[in-house]
């Protein structure tokens, strides 16, 4: 899909008048000439935002250091001095990864002599970048870290701003990462012309960028906020007690079953991949769902024993594609039986969120048609046993819960996906035998997972924008200020509940506010997070999951 995107792309580059608009930015593409590095589809490259540099001096075999210059004799690291045209000067560095091929990963530095100098670039990308100036703080002394790089392109030539064929460029991709603050942007550099530039990855990461340079090269650190400092702040919460491994290496968290006391997660065994349930009490009881040949897709289990596994068998090896053919298995784990359910979805189908209506009597399965006019296709809800379809021409359908039993067994479907704020979602009621609907208002409590009720149902969330979190009971609401060093990193998108007593906040790291209390505390000392982090419905439990494989731990607070 994506690559259809480019080449529609592509043919409107080529095929209007170009535009004062600035064109789309692509890290890499490839075309009939070889691979394109921040390739521009459509606008104008004059009119892409960017910041030009003269290299004056060249330093090779370094490694950072932690003051000024930032780096010293010693290392794999080439660090260069530059500035811009009002003669504002900084440096950069960097060192490739393991991987030394035409695209890799590496680490890399910007740097100032001082924050005079800093205080000026943040002045100047503002203004380049269309970005925001923040408010100085109390200046601390500079602490600049190494930031992660893409080299997307060496040895290159520059086109327009796009690089391709052979030259003395350098194109690169940094990540300008810190808590609360990501952004990308492109830097690009000519060792032997001596020359470089800044150039605008996407416009949406002005703030962000400007913020990053602030933070690293004008202001320094922020100081750490403590509950002594900050109000809102608690030693006492959640946090994971005694990790232990209940998974091997190589193994893939699936999802939590059983009311949070085990998971589902797969693991390859040569070239097959099988999926497998352990208790996370006991991580010796372990049972085997199921084993597929080929790539194994979504997983849906039901609250009886059946289970809808998917499988994909990729067109070509090694690739995987949303076009691949798909096979639906029906996993009965009472009786141990696997079968291969087959209908009018085809090789195409998807697995709705609530397949299984109670007792199993019925399965639901999503499938494409095309639409009845125009072009496209319509995902539509087909119903085994009974041949029932749900249709609505232009709008995704699916199943999402089932109500009633016998002669009055329903499934509720919803029309519209709900990532789509700005349409209304409908729901019915549809007889799985049939297909007959009838209008539905809403569905009954618990049937759509609502992320702003409290898992005992008795809160609700909601959010003043960035600025405030506010946790109704009753008549009764309390307020949690979003600190202003926090709010960017926390953005408009609101939170949602860890069981019924605490809520998810992230702002540059993760922690929990307790809604007694409305303080937040941390789960983890900086830097300590565990990767892949994921936790039941009911803050039971918690796993990580890495390529050591699958770790689990209680919930405590303390």
């Amino acid at each position: 899909m994506r690559c259809s995107v480019l080449l529609l792309f592509a043919v409107l580059a080529c095929g209007c008048k170009r535009s004062k608009e600035p064109p789309v930015n692509v890290d890499t593409v490839t075309g009939e000439g070889g691979a394109i590095a921040q390739a521009r589809f459509g606008g104008d490259p004059d009119a892409q935002r960017r910041v030009s540099f003269r290299i004056d001096a060249v330093h090779r075999d370094r490694k950072p250091s932690a003051s000024a210059p930032w780096h010293e004799a010693g290392g794999s690291w080439t660090f260069f001095d530059a500035h811009v045209d009002d003669g504002t000067r900084f440096g950069f560095g960097w060192s490739e990864g393991g991987n030394a091929g035409a695209f890799s990963f590496g680490k890399a530095m910007l740097t100032v002599a001082d924050a005079d100098a800093g205080a000026k670039l943040v002045t100047l990308f503002a203004r380049a970048f269309d970005g925001k100036v923040p408010a100085a703080r109390v200046r601390q002394p500079l602490r600049i870290e190494p930031i992660s790089l893409a080299i997307l392109a060496k040895s290159t030539g520059r086109h327009e701003g796009s690089f391709s064929g052979a030259g003395t460029w350098t194109a690169t991709k940094l990540f300008l990462q810190r808590p609360g603050i990501e952004a990308e942007v492109f830097f690009n550099f000519d060792l032997t012309g001596k020359v470089g530039e800044l150039a605008e990855k996407d416009s949406g990461y002005a703030n962000a960028l400007v913020r990053f340079v602030a933070g690293d090269l004008r202001d320094g650190p922020t100081p750490a906020r403590t509950p002594e400092t900050d109000p809102q702040l608690s030693l006492v919460g959640p946090k994971v007690d005694a990790w232990r491994s209940v998974a091997p290496e190589g193994a893939r968290m699936i999802e939590f079953e059983g009311k949070g006391k085990r998971i589902l997660y797969s693991i390859k065994e040569q070239t097959a991949t099988r999926v497998r349930s352990v208790s996370l009490d006991d991580p010796n009881d372990v049972t085997d769902l199921v084993q597929i040949d080929n790539e194994l897709g979504v997983v849906r289990c039901g609250t009886e024993h059946l289970c809808l596994v998917e499988e994909s068998i990729p067109k070509n090896a090694g690739v995987r594609s949303s076009e691949d053919p798909r096979t639906f298995h029906l996993v009965d784990r009472a009786k141990k039986t696997k079968r291969t359910l087959s209908g009018a979805w085809g090789e195409m189908g998807e697995v709705p969120i609530a397949p299984f209506s109670p007792g199993g009597s019925f399965i639901a399965m999503g499938g494409w048609r095309p639409m009845a006019t125009g072009h496209g296709r319509d995902l539509v809800v087909f119903f085994e046993p009974g041949g029932g379809v749900v249709a609505v021409p232009g709008e995704p359908v699916a199943v999402v819960g089932w109500t009633g039993k016998g002669p009055t067994l329903r499934a509720i479907v919803q029309q519209g996906r709900s990532w789509e704020k700005e349409k209304k979602l409908v729901w019915f009621l549809v007889d799985p035998k049939t297909g007959a609907r009838t209008d539905l208002a809403a569905p009954p409590p618990g049937i759509v997972a609502d992320a702003k009720r409290s898992l005992d149902g008795k809160r609700t969330v909601s959010c003043k924008g960035d600025e405030e979190i506010s946790v109704t009971e009753g008549t009764t609401t309390k307020r949690f200020v979003v600190h202003p060093d926090d709010r960017a990193a926390f953005g408009g998108d609101c939170t949602s509940w860890a069981g019924s007593r605490y809520l998810y906040f992230r702002a540059g790291r993760l922690a929990f506010i307790d809604v007694e209390t409305m303080k937040a505390s941390f789960p983890f000392a900086p830097g300590e997070e565990p990767p892949a982090l994921a936790y039941d419905e009911t803050f039971t439990w918690a796993t990580s999951t890495s390529a050591e494989g699958i770790r689990a731990g209680r919930v405590v607070v303390r």
